[in-house]
């Protein structure tokens, strides 16, 4: 990109160097259907991309765009588009379209923007275990909103993925209220170790820091009839070492309870049935657009769209159930075809 900036910035450069350039460079360089200004525009503001993201390499037709994994753990192009769903009226109150591969950044604007485009506030936000992040949780303190999130080990459990090794710890008993961990063998480990883990960005950011606990309990381990199954051959003793930060903590112990539990079992039938319905008649998964505004838009329009259609259906149910005379026009011809 560098040498294909200098090349059309510097008129003094012949062929020889624009045929140095790789192939898809060269076919830019080539391309009539742009000015060269607008081609440096286009690299610059590429550039800029770049760095602002930290990647070494960026889509040259659309760089708002980003690599990321898809639902078969494939590479592809994309945009991480982002819902708000009312699980009571199921209708979208925001649309979100982010350029970041993990949605641990994602639910404040989104949730801002529904907040924005609701005329009442919302007072629970439901979220998976992708939104569990300090950045989430100080954002809802702020707005005093109550969460119910999952944290990765609770989600894997919920979906009937915990892990086989029994030692792992989906497989041990953490009590966060008495600070201890209970291993799969009945053991209690003791946390022996605490300290706060120094992270600048999040400083940067206001976020809390994380607290790193280290539990072990050498006596229990010495006696413990699965010792050799459970430590490698270096080890004298198990360690858990659990990160969190008291926010996370809160969390999880609060997603522990059955009245949680309940409430967070709404999140699924709600936020995946709009999508379902978006990937079969919209193809959102194929879009035939460029830029991350203008795909939030397009988007904007599909979900406005989905919308309208819901509050039609809502309200034609609404008529036929309580409309009478409608109810004995339609028994009325049923009965004349039987």
């Amino acid at each position: 990109m560098r040498r294909l900036l200098i090349i059309l910035k510097n008129k003094q450069y012949g062929e020889k160097e624009v045929k140095k350039l790789k192939n898809p460079a060269q076919r830019f360089y080539y391309n009539t259907n742009m000015t060269i200004e607008q081609k440096i525009t286009f690299l610059e503001y590429a550039k800029v991309q770049m760095k602002e993201y930290g990647k070494k390499k960026i889509p040259l037709y659309d760089p708002d765009a980003r690599w990321m994994l898809n639902k078969k753990n494939r590479e592809e192009i994309s945009y991480n588009i982002q819902t708000c769903v009312d699980t009571e009226s199921q209708l979208i109150m925001s649309v979100h379209n982010s350029q970041n591969a993990n949605d641990c950044f994602e639910l404040p604007p989104t949730l801002q923007k529904a907040i924005e485009n609701s005329p009442v506030k919302p007072e629970e936000v439901l979220a998976d275990a992708g939104y569990n992040s300090e950045i989430t949780f100080v954002f809802l303190k702020k707005e005093d909103i109550e969460g119910y999130i999952y944290n990765s080990t609770q989600s894997r459990i919920d979906k009937g993925k915990r892990r086989t090794n029994p030692f792992s710890l989906d497989n041990v008993e953490i009590n966060y209220e008495d600070n201890y961990i209970q291993c799969f063998m009945g053991h209690p480990l003791f946390n022996k170790y605490t300290y706060t883990v120094i992270d600048k960005n999040k400083e940067e950011l206001g976020l809390p820091a994380d607290t790193k606990r280290i539990y072990v309990n050498t006596e229990a381990c010495k006696e413990c009839s699965l010792r050799q199954e459970c430590l490698s051959e270096k080890q004298n003793h198990k360690t858990y070492t659990i990160y969190g930060s008291p926010e996370k903590r809160e969390m999880i112990v609060k997603m522990k309870t059955e009245e949680a539990q309940k409430i967070y079992s709404q999140r699924a039938p709600t936020v995946e049935s709009p999508f379902g319905t978006f990937k079969q008649y919209y193809h959102i998964d194929v879009m035939f657009y460029r830029g991350r505004e203008k795909i939030e838009n397009i988007f904007n329009l599909y979900a406005t769209a989905y919308n309208l259609n819901k509050i039609y259906k809502k309200l034609i149910n609404k008529l036929i159930t309580e409309n009478n005379e409608y109810i004995y026009f339609v028994k009325e011809k049923i009965n004349k075809y039987n």
